[in-house]
């Protein structure tokens, strides 16, 4: 559907969490966990746990649903 970004926004999301595993500094690491959430509510998911595992792997998880 043209205007619809929640694929991007969860792979966003997915990248800061990525950063966020790996950050040392905790100020840092809050900030990307709250950029995350920001991402999965653009994304359409108001529940902030329903859909981390798209966030975390959007590409696995898009091929799945497009299976032959």
């Amino acid at each position: 559907m043209p205007g619809d970004h929640s694929l991007e926004y969860r792979a966003s999301a997915g990248a800061c969490l990525r950063l966020a595993a790996n950050a040392t500094n905790s100020g840092t690491r809050t900030a990307l966990l709250m950029m995350a959430q920001r991402y999965m509510e653009l994304a359409g998911d108001r529940s902030s746990g329903a859909l981390w595992g798209d966030a975390l792997l959007p590409q696995a998880n898009d091929q799945q649903t497009h299976k032959p």
